[in-house]
């Protein structure tokens, strides 16, 4: 794609014959991009010389340079009408912009037959073979694609390198990667620094089990990638494979011992590690990747990775380093941060700490809802309801009183046992609200399980009749109960929202179940379990209390690491 728009772009840079003042100004204006100026100056000639095919084109130009495609293809067409014949030149130009409009709006058969009127005019034309080529392509026709790509290699000055590479895309689209690996190889021959050339002839070498090749192309491929583009992503998808990540990770530590881009290294680690269940040694090469390079964008990334670990005193810590990158004008990124630091203090056990800080900041903020909102959730994970409440009725901003809030506030009113005010918050909450768990509970939290069961029933079946839309004419089969419950789960956010709906309507086994394969997923928040009153119908039961207890056993240790890492890579 961006070599199409790199050929329409070499067409537009050819000079078109000069005629009358307006004229020439608006070529001038064009060629400083100032088409706002060429745009009246081209209207006026057209009134003058309607069928003018040099300003036709011209006015083409301003039409794209502002996405107007309709407009810009009228203006083509009449410039192909009104060119004089013998300048082929300007006509080759306009065929060659309306195919490249015409394949990326998928008009194909009309992008095919501007290709063929472009190659009668100028065989030279690289675009006419790249498109026809990418139409071959789509429609499967490989030996036809590939015969467009080989004519480029005889035409003289054409980027050998660019044909190469699609006839080895090609290949790799049939699987053929011998084939692929030749075009590579030659390709290569002509630029050893193609980032595009070394990843595809990377994957040729995976297809054939060149394990070894494909792994040295990924590194050579991540030499001259400056960002995580294609070779960057291509070396970490090589080290998802398990029986090669050791031997990925070798390289790439190789690579660390002499390289100048230790941040680049070291967060390809981090990305590997990061796919795997060792997040220790995530942690320490996002450190090294950050301590090599600080910058704003790979602190915020260190700073969630200690938040989302419950690291909340590293986390608090390092925020510090995080503010003082933070751009002094981005006032809503600080201010965030700041507001974060804040449930940092309150996961501490620090809640009236973090809620007076939060306070200080009233002032500073757009919405001073959000204070309050946020000062009774952390009094409401401190089993406070009462206070919680006073906070929530002090929020008089009415697009603050959202499905989420009535649902807080339903909870809050369960928790001090109104059920009056329950009823009332849940309704709230469920006239406010198309989110599925958000319905649900709004029913589930009245402990109503027979109406609970019954809408999830009704939002099954709307799932499934919208998969199968297309076939209305079938009559479908009464969804089972287990059918109901793997509909919902697949479309509900997280497994441990419908922990708390079934805990809620006293389906323990179920909810134990869902709770299981939240914690399983990488749910972490066991204080948030542990103060959870959803979840009270199934606190004492073994199976909870076992199954909480290992996966809790299992995250202290791995915060433990994660601990010790980041004291080690970061003592100061």
């Amino acid at each position: 794609m961006m070599l199409l728009a790199a050929l329409v772009m070499t067409a537009y840079a050819q000079k078109a014959r000069p005629t009358t003042a307006n004229y020439i100004k608006a070529c001038e204006a064009i060629d400083s991009s100032d088409y706002e100026v060429a745009y009246p100056l081209l209207l006026e000639e057209l009134k003058i010389r309607p069928k003018d095919g040099y300003v036709w084109k011209k006015i083409s130009e301003v039409y794209i340079s502002q996405y107007e495609i309709d407009s810009a293809m009228i203006a083509l067409n009449n410039a192909i009408t009104y060119l004089p014949k013998k300048e082929k030149e300007e006509i080759a130009g306009a065929y060659s912009t309306r195919s490249v409009i015409n394949f990326l709006s998928e008009n194909y058969d009309d992008a095919m037959t501007d290709c063929t009127a472009l190659q009668q005019l100028t065989p030279e034309d690289e675009t006419s073979y790249y498109i026809k080529a990418a139409i071959y392509k789509n429609q499967e026709k490989y030996a036809e694609s590939d015969a467009e790509l080989k004519k480029l290699l005889n035409i003289y000055g054409v980027n050998k390198v660019d044909a190469y590479s699609a006839l080895a895309s090609n290949a790799m689209e049939r699987g053929d990667y011998a084939q692929a690996l030749t075009y590579c190889d030659q390709a290569y021959e002509l630029d050893q620094t193609s980032l595009g050339i070394l990843t595809t002839r990377s994957k040729a070498h995976l297809g054939l089990n060149h394990e070894k090749e494909a792994i040295n192309d990924a590194i050579l491929a991540c030499k001259y990638d400056n960002e995580d583009e294609d070779g960057f992503s291509h070396l970490t998808q090589l080290a998802n494979d398990d029986s090669r990540r050791s031997t990925v990770i070798a390289r790439i530590k190789k690579e660390l011992e002499t390289t100048d881009r230790p941040a680049y290294w070291n967060r390809a680690l981090y990305s590997i590690y990061h796919e795997t269940p060792n997040k220790a040694e995530a942690l320490r090469y996002l450190i090294r990747s950050y301590k090599a390079e600080p910058n704003f964008a790979t602190a915020r990334n260190l700073y969630s990775e200690l938040a989302d670990a419950k690291l909340n005193q590293e986390a608090y810590h390092f925020s510090n380093q995080l503010l003082q990158l933070c751009d002094d004008d981005d006032e809503e990124e600080r201010m965030a941060l700041r507001i974060h630091r804040c449930d940092l203090l309150s996961n501490e056990g620090k809640t009236q700490e973090a809620i007076d800080t939060l306070n200080a900041l009233r002032e500073q903020m757009d919405s001073k809802a959000l204070v309050d909102i946020r000062s009774a959730y952390m009094l409401l994970n401190d089993k406070k309801p009462e206070e919680a409440i006073q906070y929530m009725k002090k929020v008089d901003d009415s697009d603050y009183k959202t499905d989420s809030y009535w649902g807080m506030m339903a909870r809050m009113y369960k928790m001090t046992g109104q059920q009056d005010c329950l009823w009332l918050c849940s309704e709230l909450s469920r006239y406010h609200t198309t989110d599925l768990a958000q319905t649900l509970y709004s029913y589930a939290l009245n402990g109503d399980k027979e109406q609970t069961l019954k809408v999830m029933r009704e939002k099954a079946e709307n799932f499934n009749d919208s998969e199968d839309e297309e076939d209305e004419e079938t009559v479908k089969p009464e969804m089972s109960d287990k059918e109901v419950e793997s509909v919902i789960a697949e479309n509900m956010e997280s497994p441990y929202d419908l922990a708390c709906i079934y805990a809620l309507i006293n389906e323990k086994e179920k909810a134990i179940d869902y709770l299981t394969q939240a914690l399983k997923n990488g749910w972490k928040d066991f204080k948030h379990i542990e103060n959870d009153t959803d979840l009270d119908n199934i606190r004492g039961e073994a199976s909870f209390i076992s199954t909480v207890k290992m996966y809790q056993s299992m995250a202290e240790k791995e915060k433990q690491e994660m601990r010790d890492i980041y004291q080690e890579e970061m003592p100061n």
